[in-house]
């Protein structure tokens, strides 16, 4: 069963234009992002970027990468992203990983890869809950999620807003096998996503206290 990180990411962003390449602590966002996910026990980190001429520039920036694989597909529908970069590489179990958050935590990725495999790999979905919120109103935290490549083409039919969420069908309007690790919800209240330039200041300190090494 081959596993995967896979990071959406793209330019267009609304409030903060090109931040996933955007310099934080001396390397673009991107870069930490997927050097935390190289430190987890996935098979391989893939990119799935935008087929946008604002992407172009991400693409060339992704040749020069050990990341060595991406994929582009359509701006707004994100799950056909995800899901032909999982297609395209012969994927079992997506790690779904934000492109804006880089300080995704490796260890996290791994809890949900043992989690998986504790269950003899016969869940679709497994993500983490902080207190009885649903994930939907969590993504400030930047948490991954664990979901089949299986699941994700079940979830293809569905509406606009399921495709632009990726995962929100798993736990939202499709009955999939999704199981929950609660953490502590002293995190709750965590800003661990970039959505403004203030964010990459803010995260630019807390970084240099929680390096990947």
């Amino acid at each position: 069963m081959k596993t995967a990180a896979i990071i959406a990411a793209r330019m267009g962003s609304t409030r903060f234009p090109g931040k996933v390449l955007a310099d934080l602590n001396g390397k673009p966002v991107l870069q930490h992002v997927i050097e935390r996910c190289k430190a987890s026990n996935v098979d391989e980190v893939i990119v799935a970027i935008a087929c946008s001429e604002a992407d172009k520039v991400l693409g060339h920036w992704l040749v020069e990468q050990p990341v060595g694989r991406y994929v582009r597909h359509d701006e707004n529908d994100v799950l056909s992203r995800v899901l032909g970069a999982a297609e395209a590489n012969d994927v079992d179990v997506v790690l779904r990983v934000n492109s804006d958050c880089p300080l995704v935590e490796p260890e996290r990725i791994n809890e949900l890869l043992e989690y998986h495999q504790a269950g003899s790999g016969l869940l679709d979905y497994v993500g983490f809950l902080l207190g009885d919120e649903l994930p939907a109103v969590q993504t400030h935290v930047g948490l991954p999620e664990l979901v089949t490549t299986d699941a994700l083409r079940g979830l293809q039919g569905y509406a606009d807003d399921i495709k632009e969420h990726v995962t929100l069908g798993c736990y939202a309007v499709w009955e999939v096998a999704s199981e929950w690790i609660h953490l502590d919800e002293s995190r709750q209240d965590e800003e661990n996503t970039i959505d403004t330039p203030e964010d990459l200041e803010r995260i630019a300190c807390r970084l240099k206290s929680t390096a990947v090494q």
